[in-house]
């Protein structure tokens, strides 16, 4: 499935509303070059570190540098290796090295310009050095704009896991030019896609709807991801530090982080999500819940993202979910118990999860 962004469009906003204020979310064509104002509004601002990695097109960061000098802030560019391998304790500390040693102080700025891993690094980075300082995501993947750059949410990952580590720190704007899309290879499109899917399950069903029967892009592409920003911004405004509804978010996430993880990460997450949503409604089903997995695997092979694995041992799987950071009161589950309405369930009956693995291919 190809992607088309079209002609311009007007910038769309959505605003998140959290403990620390009210921050914008900017999408469309150009949402980078309100970056400009967003630094003007920083007091004291004298320099930025603009973090980006190997994956992102040169252009990137570079506009993000000369907006930031236009808007009197000296610009430190700053790369990280890129990849999953870089979401580690011995990067970020690199990088806060590299922003010690380029003199930033505690009213300067972070721009994470990139995808999810680089979102992570910068953003884990911003929230600890000096305590914390300003951070601004600009997102250049769909799954970053429609996930990781909103939320606050930061995550290393450690040998034993993925997101072991993390802090909570919110950006004070989120920038989704959407015409960084356009240059993302298919498999990243349709990893974004499966994040989009999941809000179709868990609060959105006009999503589903819209992807069943239309191409991502243009007016509908616009539509598909503010449409899964107000449902990430709903969730963190009622439930900002995950105590109880944002786990709702997790839907897929835990079968997904762990698929992840055994995989070494040859899996990619949108990919990883979407093998974990078809288990996530088995689940469901085998508890006699809502039978939606015949249209969720109709919907996912319509977009190329798979619907099982071969090849990975269920006792690597049960080992990781059973360490999942999410529940710490042992193994437990994001379910929909209707379209719409996910919950989160514990003490699953060990043959539910058996045949539930077993239905995406985990014997």
């Amino acid at each position: 499935m190809s992607l088309v962004i079209g002609e311009a469009r007007p910038l769309r906003r959505v605003d998140v509303a959290v403990s620390s204020g009210t921050y914008p979310v900017l999408v469309g064509e150009d949402a980078a070059g309100s970056l400009h104002d967003v630094l003007s509004g920083l007091n004291g601002l004298e320099r930025v570190a603009i973090v980006t990695d190997a994956h992102v097109p040169q252009s990137w960061p570079e506009l993000a540098a000369g907006e930031s000098r236009e808007a009197g802030a000296e610009p430190l560019l700053l790369s990280i290796g890129g990849g999953e391998a870089s979401k580690s304790t011995e990067a970020v500390s690199e990088l806060l090295e590299a922003m010690a040693a380029g003199g930033l102080h505690r009213r300067d700025a972070v721009i994470a310009v990139g995808g999810g891993v680089v979102g992570d690094v910068a953003g884990f980075a911003a929230a600890t050095f000096m305590r914390g300082i300003p951070l601004i995501q600009m997102p250049t993947t769909l799954l970053a704009m429609v996930d990781s750059s909103i939320g606050g949410k930061t995550g290393l990952n450690l040998r034993a896991g993925k997101n072991l580590v993390g802090a909570f720190h919110q950006p004070v704007a989120v920038l989704a030019d959407t015409r960084a899309l356009t240059t993302l290879p298919q498999r990243e499109i349709n990893c974004g896609l499966a994040e989009i899917v999941k809000y179709g399950f868990i609060a959105a069903p006009r999503i589903l709807e819209l992807l069943e029967i239309s191409e991502p892009e243009g007016d509908v592409l616009d539509e598909l991801i503010v449409t899964s920003i107000r449902c990430k911004a709903k969730t963190v405004e009622a439930d900002e530090r995950e105590q109880a509804s944002r786990a709702h978010l997790n839907f897929g996430h835990t079968l997904g982080h762990a698929l992840e993880t055994v995989t070494g990460h040859s899996m990619s997450h949108g990919e990883a999500i979407a093998v974990g949503m078809v288990f996530a409604l088995l689940l469901g089903r085998e508890l006699g819940l809502v039978d939606l997995v015949d249209r969720a695997r109709r919907l996912l092979r319509r977009l190329d993202l798979p619907v099982e694995i071969q090849g990975v041992d269920r006792d690597a799987v049960l080992n990781v979910m059973q360490k999942d950071k999410k529940f710490s009161r042992g193994l437990r589950f994001v379910v929909l118990r209707e379209l719409g309405a996910p919950e989160v369930v514990s003490e699953v009956p060990d043959a539910a999860i058996t045949e539930s693995l077993e239905g995406v291919g985990i014997n």
